[in-house]
């Protein structure tokens, strides 16, 4: 009778997929177990996240990562092989980043505020910057609105008015890269921008309403 002794574990490795930078992963990423077996085959491979108290099986299906909180998060893993040799544990750490830049804005010239009215004129340049707390802003970007209600909000419509177009002059959104002109005439404007972190996420755009004043005392 001939037989062989497997007394060798197996062996397991990882991968990440999509939208990642080195170990700051996004809630799109997944992490994927690949093992192998030099005798007696790979059987079964476990793994747990975080703090979890029991292994799951893993099957062919990567682990998906996008209900896990902003922050430090490891998975640990392991496989057996098919007369139980188990493998030691390995753990791989990583950092999800979910949270968006923070986007502020500041005046530069000419500018009065007066209650929760941003008075400026054609002088006036708006600049703006981002902080993120992690992987860093890629991008900010900003977009004009002429003639919009005071508050800055979109217009009411009556009913009698309701299917007609909003006729504010309104543009794209353009990357931002230095302090900027309006490009409006006197009356209520808007001035919105946004910004995206390095792995996608972006911020709630910001609405910043003004009032262009070209009227002198």
């Amino acid at each position: 009778v001939k037989f062989t002794v497997d007394l060798s574990p197996p062996e397991t490795r990882h991968d990440v997929h999509t939208n990642f930078i080195g170990d700051v992963l996004s809630t799109s990423s997944t992490i994927q177990l690949s093992g192998k077996d030099k005798l007696s085959g790979l059987k079964t491979m476990f793994y747990h996240i975080d703090d979890q108290s029991e292994a799951t099986v893993y099957e062919k299906d990567e682990i998906k990562l996008n209900e896990l909180s902003d922050g430090e998060h490891s998975v640990t893993y392991y496989s057996d092989d098919n007369v139980l040799n188990r493998e030691a544990k390995k753990k791989y750490s990583f950092y999800l980043d979910r949270i968006p830049p923070i986007a502020t804005h500041q005046f530069e010239v000419d500018h009065h505020r007066e209650g929760d009215t941003d008075y400026i004129s054609q002088r006036t340049k708006i600049k703006l910057s981002a902080t993120d707390n992690k992987i860093g802003v890629d991008l900010i970007e900003y977009k004009f609105t002429e003639d919009v209600p005071k508050d800055g909000e979109k217009r009411k419509k009556t009913a009698k008015k309701a299917k007609k177009k909003d006729k504010a002059k309104r543009y794209t959104y353009e990357t931002y890269s230095e302090s900027f002109l309006t490009p409006f005439e006197s009356g209520h404007h808007l001035v919105s921008f946004r910004s995206k972190d390095k792995l996608g996420n972006m911020c709630k755009v910001v609405r910043l309403p003004v009032r262009m004043d070209t009227t002198p005392p």
